[in-house]
Parts: C-alpha cells; structure tokens; sequence
C-alpha cells in the first residue's frame, strides 16, 4: 500500500513522519499485547477465557492497520523496517503453530482457534516482503485458506468472508506469475484450497449460487488445475463437497417433514449437482487408502440424492439405481465391518423399487432379504416396522413380509425378545385389511407359528398387549354391529400363544365371542363356544343362559341361572335382564326359575326388611306356575309341588312381615294369595290326575294363609272369611285321606300322613269351634254343611286311628260323634262300626269299649236321652229305628253281630244286653208287616236263644235261663212252621223246671 515517507514533508530535521510515528505507536501496541498474551498461551485452552480472545481481535485490528502503512520497498524506511517486519512474521508463526495445537480442541475452544488464527495470519501478512515469489504467494493463500477455514467453524462467516477478500489479490498475484514446472503443482494446490474455503464460507452464509461458482472455478479451470493437484488434495475437496451436497439433502428431508413437497425435488437436483462433482473427484484416485470409503459415501448420498429428485426428473430413478448398484458391488458382504453399510445398501434399494412401484414380489423379495441381514436391536427392528408401516395401502405384501419378520425374529435367539412387538404389528396391519377372513387367517398363522415354536413363550406383559389390541379391534367390529367378524378377533385372542395368560383371560374372550354369536343369532355356537370357557364366574353362567334362552332349552336356562347366583362376580342386574329375555321370549317355565333365583337372592340380602318385595316376586312365581298347571301337557306332579312350596314361602314371609309390622302392607297380597290356593286347589280336584297329596297341601296352604290374614287384619274378620277357613281346612284333610287311601302300603309315608290328618282334624274342630259366637245365616245351609263335615271328620280321625293303631285315643274320638244331630250321629256309628269290628288286631276291651257311647260331659253336648248309656250298637240300632234310616235287613244282621261279640264275652252284664237287643228284634219284627226280616237271621236268633237259655240253665241262673226261653217262644210266632218247636221248647222247659224243683226238695 502507497505511504507518504517519500514526501519533502514528510520528515523534519531529525524528526518521525507523521505514518511513521503511527507505525511505531501501532508496533508498540502490537509488542504490548504479545508481551501480555505469550505467557498465557501455554495454559490449557479450557482456562484461557474470553479476554484472551479479544486481546487477539485487537492484535489482528493493529496487525491489519500496520499492514497498510508499511514502508515502500527500496526506501530508506523499508530498510529500517525490515526488522520490525522479521519480528511480525516470527510472532505471527508462533501463534499459528499455537493455533495448530488447538485444531482437535472442543467446540467451546473454537472462537480461540479463530482468532490465534486470525491474528497470526495479520501479522504474518505486516511482516510478508513486498513481492513475494509464488512459493510465497502460495503459502499466503493457504493461511489465508485455513484462517477462513477456523472462522468459519466459530461462526464467523463475515469475518473469513472479509479475510478472503483481502486474499484475492494474492490469488490473482499467483496466476499472473509465471511458474516453474516445479512450482505449477504448488500453486494450483493453494489455488484451490483457497477456491474451496471461499465455497464452503459462502455455503455457510447461505450463499449456494457463490459457492457453487466457486466449485466450477475449481472443476471447470481453463488451466486444468485440478490435474496439477495432489490425490490427497482431491480427496479432501470431494470431502467438502460431499458435505455440502449431504446438507441439501438433509434439507429435502427437512422441507418434506414441513410439508414443502413441491420444493423437494429441485433441492435434490442441486443435491445431485453437487454430488456428482464430488463423484468425478474421485474417479481418478482411486489407489488411495480411504478413498474407496469416500467413493461409497458419495454414491451413497448420489443414491439418495437421485431417489429424491425423481419427482423432479423421473430418469433420476434409473440413475439412482445404477449408482447403488455400483456402490453394492463395491461392498464386500462378507465383512462384518461393511454389514451395516450393507444393509443399508438393501434399504435404499428397497426405496428405489418402492418409488419406480416394481411388483410386489419383487418388493417383498428385497425386504426380506433386509430383514433376513437385519440386526435385531431396538434400532432395527423400529426401522423396519416404520417401513412397514408406509406400506399400509398395500396389506397383503405387508402382512407376507410382518410374516416373514416374524418367521426370522423366532428362529434368532437374539430376535426373540422381538417378537411381540412384531407381532402387535401384525395386528395393527390385520386390523385394517379390507378383506376380513384373509386378516383373521394371517393372524392364525402367526399366532400359530408363536404357539408352535418350541421352548418359546410371549411375556405375561406381551401377552397382555397383545391381547389387549385385539380385544379393542373386537369392540370396535362390535360396536358397529359386525358381530360375526368380532366374535373372530375374540377368538383369536384366546390363541394357544398367549396359553401364559389363557386361565385368566381365555374366559373372557369366549364369553365376548359367545356374545357375538348371539347378537348375530346364531345360539348353537354361542353354547359350543362357551362350553370351553375354563372359568366358572357368573358371567359365564349368564351367556350359557341368554344362549339356551333364545334356543328354547328352558332346563339349561334354569341350571345356568341357578349356577350363577351363587358363582363370583354375580350382579343382580344379571338376573333381571333375564327375567326381561325370558318374558319377551313368553318361556313362562324358565321365568319361573328366574324369578325363584331372583327371589332367593333378594332373601339372602341381610339386614334389609325385603319381605314385601319378596312377596311380590311370590305372587308373580305363584302366577305363572298356576298359568303352567293349566295348559294340556304340564308336569303336574313337579308344578304341583313347586306351587305348594311357594306357597309355603309366603305363609313363611306374612309371619315375618307380622313380625316387623308391615303386615298392612301386604294385606292384599295375603288375601290375593288364599284365594288363588283355594282356587287352584279347586280346578285340581276337577283336572288332576293322582295329585292328591298335593291337591291337601294346597288346601292347607289356603286355610293357613286364611288364618294368618285372620290375624293380621286390623278389622274383625267376617263370618264368610271364617266359613271359608274350615272348608278350606276339611277340604286338605279330605284329599289327604283319599291320598292315604291310595298308598297301599304301612310305611313311615304312611304313618305320617295319618299322623298329620289327625293333626289337621284338630285344627278344623278348632276352626269350626271359633264360628260358634258367629251368628250364620239360617238360610244358608252353612250349618248343615258344617254339621256334614264335622261328622265325617270323626269317621276321618277313627280312620286314621285305626291306621296308626292309636286304640288309646279311638274312644275319645268315637266320642265326638255323641254331638251330632241324630241322622249324622247315626251314619257316623255305622261308619265306625264298620271300621272297628272287622279289626283283628285290636284288643278285645279296646275293640268293644270303643263301641260304647259314653256319658256326654256337658250338658250343651249331651246326645239325646234314647241313646245315652247304652252301648254303640243298641244306639246305632234305636237311632236307626227311629229315624228309619236303617233296612231291617242290615239290622238284623248288626243284631247278630252285636249279639254274637256279647255272647262272646259271656258276661252277665253282657248276656243281659244281648236279650236287650233280641227284644228289639222282637219288637222289629211285630211292626215288620212286609215281612222283609230275614228267615235265616230268624233262625239264628232262635237257635241262639234256646242253647243260651240252656247254658243258664245248667249254669243255675234260672231266671236269666227263664228270659231267654221266653224269648226263644216269642221267636217261633214269627218263623213260619215253628209252633211244634215252640211246643218242645217249652216241654223243654217245664221240664227243666221240674227237675230242678226236684233237686232243690232234695237239698
């Protein structure tokens, strides 16, 4: 740079020039900071600070400004100055031979670099000759070159732009000199080492047309300086280039992933542009040791860079795909070394196929051969799922390469641990194919090759997950009313491959899949299909009911409803959607099971008063089995039973509810309840068939239900309730005799049916005893009916006795008909004594005892006085005679039979009645003017008087002997041809007498 020290002024006598005092000041300046800094420079770079730095920035300012007013050459000042000059350029070496110690320093020592850089290169450039040689010129252009270089990489691209420039004319020094063979390598080495920093500065201040004209310069030289440069020189520059063309590819990822697609394909033509310059730098050095490795990379990116720009220049595919096959032949694949570069390799050529829509073998044979070299990390096997998964709109080829990853993740010990997420890919991908049944088949075959694998088992948390997707694509096809399709994905989570977790959760994917086939009708396989639920919660029980329910097994039905409220996880909103299905469905016998369950679950709540509820849930059960008892083909026997027993029930939840107080409540129940025992009661005795026992119970269930809304009722209960009360109450003790009277055997059933007819004979009394201080409509024939069955309730209890062989209490009993009117009184003995004389194993006192009429107790129950005190016969015989209810045939055969068990007995007393009764039959047959007794009953009486009177006779009880002779006469006026032997009878006699006159004279 011109200076004005050759000016007369510019110097006095023995004085500086003005530009040579600031010459000076600024050289001292300069020594001032070397003096401060050179002792620190020997410390770590970790510990200089930012002081440091700026001292160096302002010893480049002052290096920079003494570069300006240097003396001119061949002047009395450049010679003074050429020892200040010497001492500029050996600092300025020292402190870039510091600044080389720092090149591998971290990032934070960067901006350190840049300025011992920066000021080393000022001051090297103050103290450079004027006109330096092209060695020099060389050297200058390669600091300048690795100063810009250290800026830029600090972030100060301005200032290495600044450097630069400053630098060009020392580039255009170097190509106007004229240089030696030996110097021509030497000067386009600098030459583009210099082109390439002001590339990659230009780069880095966003500058690409500038850059890119930089690396034509450096390729497109008219003096071809790129085959004067050293192989080692190439490398480095295609390096940069490299990365140059590397970051527009980063930025094509960059502008897609923003969404700026139509801009994609003219960055990755630049891309290309770039790349290819790096490729043709390397063509020719090939012989170098990493150059190969550069090469690769290169045609790596070219690869990429090609794949991105077809959009742009659809040719760019068949260029990418040379450029990877070039690069695949350059790798060696049996080098574990180069095995990830491979493998990448396989990627890339799998994009190409995929962008150029080759056929999908011929994509699947690519994947697969990535697949079959991939390494099984986290990293791996995310990649090839993300791949996958862009291949969504092509599911078959996705679900046949998911296939193979699998095949290959299970026979790897290290892709093992793999597997699931594999496989929740696979459903993923299965959950979307249009194509139903070709989804669930692939997940079979998957799944299947899991189950099959050998000493191979999914995690419980795998499992889980597994499970779990498939559990909420089977919800989804459900709540879009796919049932068929969703009872599928069910099913396949019940899969042998999740058998880790199949007794928790097989249950509930057959029980769902069971679901499935319902909602779509079809019951059949919902039953096969729940019949292999391992469990036994109730909500098995529940869908084994729905599909029994809509196929018609009400029996089924009914044990799967009864199984499930005692089972766990029962919910009694489970037993009322069922009382729902079976009332839509009109299956009233399955109804009744619900209910019954229904009912004894709400029995079961403790410490809840639930009577009442209860007996409305008996009413409704009570109902329906009166509706089935009525149609043709009912089980009468079951129904019958079942009705009784709920009857039972009810009588059981009145007393509780008395109990508590809430009788009021319920009084219409109970009074509903009575009737429709009484009633059903009634139409059995009409239709059942052998429903006897049955028909009692419920007569009984009707009088005690009566009898309870007696006591509950706040009102007096009339005379009609009471009435009904004891019919009701006959009406049980008769069909429980007929029943009796049906069994043919003497068994405990037997002996305890006879038992409670006794029983409940004594609660009718007690029922009939309480209307009593009613007043009856005398109209109404209540009390002729009442009188009826009260008389055959004494012929019922002696039955019964008999029966149970009780002879205690069968002469207490015979003494309840004493009361009755006469005409009931008299059949009721006729009853008895038809009953107890033909007994053989009674005891003989018993047996006549119990044919005596005892003295009545009282007065109001005293019999009439023509019967009182006499025996049952004499009685039966008077009472007969004289309401004329008795033919004289039966009497005269009672007669005998009276007479012949006195006889027997043989006592006076005894003999004495039985005269009393042959006076009868006297007096019978003086007013018999029909002539209706019996001959052959006369003869008997006949012959029965004359031996009896001649066993008294010769027993010396002459006047017993004299009646019975007397009698014996008065017997042959009425038998026709008797008088001779009434003639002999009484020569008999007389005879008799006379002897014993005689024997008595002799005494």
């Amino acid at each position: 740079m011109p200076s004005d020290e050759s000016s007369p002024r510019a110097a006095g006598a023995g004085g500086l020039s003005k530009t040579a005092e600031e010459r000076k000041r600024i050289f001292e300046d300069i020594s001032d900071i070397l003096l401060r800094i050179k002792p620190r420079l020997s410390e770590p770079a970790s510990v200089l600070g930012s002081a440091i730095v700026q001292d160096l920035e302002k010893l480049a300012g002052y290096a920079e400004s003494l570069q300006r007013i240097r003396p001119k050459p061949g002047t009395k000042a450049a010679q003074a100055w050429q020892e200040s000059s010497d001492t500029l350029d050996r600092e300025g070496v020292n402190l870039w031979n510091v600044s080389s110690l720092l090149r591998s320093a971290a990032q934070d020592a960067k901006p350190l670099l840049g300025a011992l850089r920066l000021s080393g290169f000022r001051l090297i450039l103050a103290g450079i000759e004027t006109n330096p040689e092209v060695s020099g010129l060389a050297h200058v252009l390669r600091l300048a070159s690795k100063t810009a270089a250290a800026l830029t990489d600090a972030g100060r691209t301005d200032a290495a732009m600044e450097l630069l420039s400053d630098a060009v004319q020392y580039d255009d020094l170097l190509r106007q000199t004229v240089a030696s063979d030996s110097l021509v390598e030497q000067r386009a080495s600098a030459t583009v080492e210099f082109l390439s920093a002001r590339m990659v500065t230009a780069w880095k201040q966003k500058n690409e047309s500038v850059a890119y004209f930089m690396l034509q310069k450096i390729t497109e030289s008219d003096d071809d300086r790129l085959a004067h440069i050293a192989p080692r020189d190439r490398q480095q520059l295609a390096g940069k280039v490299l990365e140059i063309g590397r970051s527009l590819l980063a930025n094509v990822t960059m502008s897609v992933a923003a969404g700026r697609v139509s801009a994609e394909g003219k960055q990755a033509q630049e891309a290309v542009r770039w790349l290819q310059k790096a490729f043709g730098l390397v063509e020719s050095i090939e012989t170098l040791p990493n150059v190969l490795d550069l090469r690769r990379s290169i045609l790596r990116s070219l690869s990429r860079a090609y794949y991105a720009a077809s959009n742009y220049d659809p040719e760019n595919l068949t260029r990418a795909e040379v450029s990877l096959q070039e690069l695949m032949t350059s790798v060696d694949p049996n080098e574990d070394v180069r095995q990830e570069e491979y493998q990448e390799l396989r990627w890339m050529r799998l994009a190409l196929l995929r962008r150029k829509k080759a056929p999908e073998h011929m994509i699947q044979e690519a994947f697969c051969s990535a697949i079959e070299h991939a390494s099984w990390t986290e990293s791996g096997v995310a990649d090839i799922l993300q791949e996958l998964r862009t291949l969504s709109n092509q599911p078959t080829l996705v679900t046949n390469i998911t296939q193979s990853c699998l095949a290959h993740a299970l026979n790897a010990d290290n892709g093992r641990p793999f597997v699931d997420r594999i496989a929740l890919s696979l459903i993923f991908h299965c959950a979307k194919d249009g194509e139903h049944t070709r989804a669930v088949q692939e997940l079979e075959t998957a799944f299947g090759s899991i189950a099959n694998q050998p000493a191979f088992e999914l995690t419980k948390v795998a499992t889980m997950a597994c499970q779990s997707l498939l559990w909420q694509f089977g919800d989804r096809l459900y709540a879009s009313k796919k049932f068929a399709n969703a009872a599928d994905w069910y099913i396949l989570a019940a899969n042998p491959a999740f058998r880790i977790m199949a007794f928790v959760n097989n249950v509930k994917c057959f029980r769902k899949a069971a679901l499935c086939h319902i909602q779509q009708g079809e019951y059949a396989q919902a039953s096969a299909l729940i019949r292999r639920c391992p469990g036994t919660d109730a909500a098995t029980y529940y869908i084994v009911f729905l599909a029994a329910a809509h196929q018609g097994l009400e029996s089924e039905a009914s044990r799967a409803v009864n199984e499930m409220i005692s089972a766990p996880g029962y919910n009694r909103d489970m037993l009322l959607q069922a009382v729902q299905l079976a009332h839509e469905r009109d299956l009233k016998t399955l109804l009744v099971s619900v209910l019954q369950a229904l009912l004894k679950d709400v029995r079961s709540q403790k410490g809840s008063d639930n009577e009442v509820e209860a007996i409305t849930l008996t009413r409704c059960i009570i109902r329906l089995v009166i509706e089935l008892l009525m149609q043709p083909s009912a089980d009468l026997q079951h129904l019958a039973k079942t009705l009784v027993e709920h009857f039972d029930t009810a009588q059981t939840l009145i007393a509780a509810a008395s109990v508590k107080k809430t009788s009021a409540l319920i009084s219409k129940d109970v009074a509903w309840l009575w009737r429709a025992a009484f009633n059903t009661a009634m139409q059995g005795c009409r239709d059942w068939q052998n429903c006897e026992l049955h028909i009692a119970n419920l007569f009984e269930a009707a009088s005690e239900l009566m009898a309870l809304d007696c006591a509950t009722s706040i009102l007096e209960p009339d005379a009609e309730l009471r009435i009904q009360l004891a019919y009701a109450s006959f009406s049980a003790i008769t069909a429980r005799v007929y029943s009796a009277r049906a069994l043919r055997n003497t068994g405990t059933e037997q002996i305890g049916l006879q038992r409670h007819i006794v029983k409940d004979i004594t609660r009718f009394r007690q029922h009939v005893a309480s209307l009593g201080a009613l007043s009856l409509p005398t109209d109404s024939g209540q009390e002729e009916r009442l009188a009826a069955m009260s008389q055959l309730a004494v012929v019922f209890e002696v039955e019964a006795l008999v029966t149970l062989c009780d002879w205690d209490a069968l002469p207490l009993a015979i003494n309840m008909a004493a009361a009755l009117p006469q005409t009931a009184r008299l059949r009721t003995y006729d009853s008895i004594a038809d009953m107890v004389w033909p007994l053989t194993d009674c005891p003989a006192d018993v047996q006549y005892a119990s044919l005596e009429v005892p003295r009545p107790r009282t007065q109001a129950s005293r019999p009439p006085s023509n019967v009182a005190n006499k025996p049952l016969a004499q009685a039966v015989l008077r009472a007969s005679l004289d309401a004329g209810s008795l033919s004289v045939q039966k009497f005269s055969r009672w007669l005998r039979a009276i007479c012949t068990w006195l006889l027997i007995r043989n006592a006076i007393a005894d003999r004495s009645k039985a005269l009393s009764y042959i006076d009868q039959s006297l007096e019978v047959m003086r007013d018999d003017h029909e002539n209706s007794y019996p001959v052959d009953e006369k003869q008997w009486l006949l012959a029965t008087t004359y031996n009896t009177g001649l066993q008294c006779h010769c027993a010396s009880h002459l006047d017993e002997s004299k009646r019975w002779f007397e009698n014996a006469i008065r017997l042959c006026k009425f038998i026709p041809g008797a008088e001779d032997r009434a003639q002999k009878i009484a020569d008999t006699y007389r005879q008799l007498l006379e002897r014993y006159g005689r024997q008595q004279a002799q005494d």
